[in-house]
């Protein structure tokens, strides 16, 4: 059994009552309570025949992320921009708040990130974090086996869904209405 709430649904679905589609998505689901989820995205942009940039930049990356305070999973990936530029991305993701701080103040991966020193390397660099709360995040996966990003994270399991429960469909969202006069 898994942890999970649910909002009672305040717009109808689109579809006859009984309507089940043919296959379930799937979606992850926590066996424990969780009450956030952080992606943090660090990135190096570089030309794309600097590949030893790349290589210093993830294997940092991977010590930092070994560390007490590391994340439950991490991924590399690359991908070129519209300007040509060669984007090589760490995602990162906790499923504890607190230990994702913890790691933010004391890995020195981040004092790095904010040293000027850093601005002096030839390469430009990015960083973008997401805190979701448990009850807005949704996962949606084709097949039960999948295990990538945030469903590769400690005590979690796919569970079938035959319903997208999109923002907007339960009772704590705002409703906005439009003026007639």
């Amino acid at each position: 059994m898994s942890f999970h709430f649910e909002y009672p649904r305040v717009i109808d679905p689109r579809r006859p009552g009984d309507f089940k589609p043919a296959t379930p998505k799937y979606q992850v689901r926590w066996r424990t309570p969780v009450t956030t989820i952080v992606c943090d995205y660090l990135a190096i942009q570089r030309k794309s025949d600097d590949v030893a940039a790349e290589q210093a930049f993830f294997e940092r990356m991977r010590a930092a992320y070994g560390s007490v305070y590391g994340p439950d999973c991490f991924e590399e990936m690359r991908e070129v921009d519209a300007e040509g530029v060669v984007n090589s991305i760490a995602v990162a993701y906790w499923t504890e708040l607190t230990r994702f701080a913890l790691w933010k103040n004391s890995n020195p991966v981040n004092a790095w990130f904010k040293s000027a020193d850093r601005e002096t390397e030839g390469c430009g660099y990015w960083r973008e974090t997401l805190a979701i709360p448990y009850d807005r995040m949704e996962t949606i996966f084709s097949e039960p086996y999948y295990s990538g990003g945030v469903a590769r994270t400690n005590d979690c399991e796919l569970e079938a869904m035959y319903v997208a429960g999109y923002f907007g469909q339960c009772a704590t969202d705002f409703r906005f209405q439009r003026s007639t006069s």
